[in-house]
């Protein structure tokens, strides 16, 4: 195959504070997870899709999936303890087909776009770590000192010089492969594992509408979409 997405899934989603991972979620009857994985099929440069799940989850996500009838969506396999594990995991049950091009997606991500998509493999061409990132808008300050709730704070650094990443990261397979196996600490993101393998990092605009749901009010909002 080409081109897959591996959608990351296996996490507890623990600070958006719902009953169930917060990708199981549900949103106008359409769980989390399934609108993620819709989205990436809008896409007709993704060959298949590859979800990595948590054990515990097997029955979350076959209801998740059980309204969508493509043959694009890969048997799921199972992720480890910590996110960089599971990728891991996601990566060697993709040997068998042999992808040229891989994106990697977080499952807490439902708003990605086709166009996002285009720019990403596009820009994957020539390039073998690609990453959609955003400008910080906002003034920065950081934390001094804490005492419980309670902040001391000073202006942070530069924001001209920071930029927020997102997912999909997209990577040459091989490559991306290759900085696993030689990764030996969990990583926030994958794009972080290749720049310590030495891999050299592009950068393509992001998407705003794309925002991972992460906190209380995050879940809220999506459960608020009309």
């Amino acid at each position: 195959m080409e081109t897959i997405a591996m959608i990351v899934a296996a996490g507890r989603g623990r600070r958006a504070g719902g009953k169930i991972p917060k990708q199981y979620e549900r949103s106008q009857n359409e769980r989390m997870l399934s609108l993620t994985i819709q989205a990436l099929l809008k896409s007709t440069k993704i060959d298949a899709i590859i979800v990595v799940i948590n054990r515990l989850d097997i029955k979350l996500y076959m209801d998740s999936i059980k309204h969508l009838n493509t043959s694009r969506l890969l048997n799921h396999c199972f992720g480890g303890t910590e996110r960089t594990e599971t990728v891991k995991n996601g990566l060697t049950e993709l040997k068998k087909y042999s992808p040229k091009k891989l994106l990697i997606h977080d499952a807490a991500r439902p708003f990605i776009s086709v166009e996002l998509i285009e720019r990403l493999l596009n820009s994957l061409v020539k390039n073998q770590a690609v990453l959609p990132v955003l400008p910080i808008v906002d003034a920065i300050w950081e934390i001094d000192d804490r005492e419980g709730n309670d902040y001391n704070i000073k202006p942070g650094p530069n924001r001209a010089n920071l930029l927020l990443a997102q997912t999909p990261q997209a990577f040459d397979y091989p490559t991306i492969c290759s900085a696993y196996n030689h990764s030996k600490k969990n990583k926030l993101d994958d794009v972080t594992i290749a720049h310590e393998a030495g891999i050299k990092i592009t950068t393509v605009i992001g998407d705003i509408k794309n925002k991972k749901i992460t906190s209380k009010q995050d879940l809220a909002f999506f459960k608020g979409i009309q």
